[in-house]
């Protein structure tokens, strides 16, 4: 239950980066187009470091160019001091990230081909110094 509010307390340091980029396209007031889905962009399945410095979230948002989501891993400090930044590379999809007890390695889910498995397995990325990106 302790999380709850330290979601909430997140939500002002992401809102920034939801929102549209120029100040008139955000006062324009018009119908909703088709152009207008393909640019919807959402955050979920936040996970919030053991020591509750950082939270990792995926972004999802999707590329009509090559019709298909895409998701992506985000971090950010959970006091807000810095901008969200991927951890993911924008290639292949990646979801359901997941804190070890410890906060020295974050699994996830990724669409990354595996030699002999096909695609669709967990991944770790070690958390322990400067988060870097996979």
């Amino acid at each position: 239950m302790r999380r709850l509010p330290l979601l909430l307390a997140l939500i002002p340091s992401l809102l920034p980066h939801l929102r549209p980029s120029d100040p008139a396209a955000a006062q324009e007031t018009r119908p909703l187009a088709l152009e207008d889905y393909f640019r919807i962009q959402s955050v979920g399945s936040p996970a919030i470091s053991p020591d509750g410095t950082w939270v990792v979230f995926v972004r999802s948002r999707i590329l009509p160019e090559e019709d298909r989501t895409q998701q992506e891993l985000w971090i950010v400090p959970t006091d807000g001091s810095t901008d969200p930044r991927r951890l993911t590379a924008p290639g292949f999809n990646a979801s359901s990230p997941r804190w070890s007890p410890d906060g020295r390695l974050l699994a996830f889910s990724s669409s990354r081909p595996v030699s002999g498995e096909g695609r669709g397995s967990w991944w770790f990325l070690r958390m322990d110094g400067e988060p870097g990106e996979a």
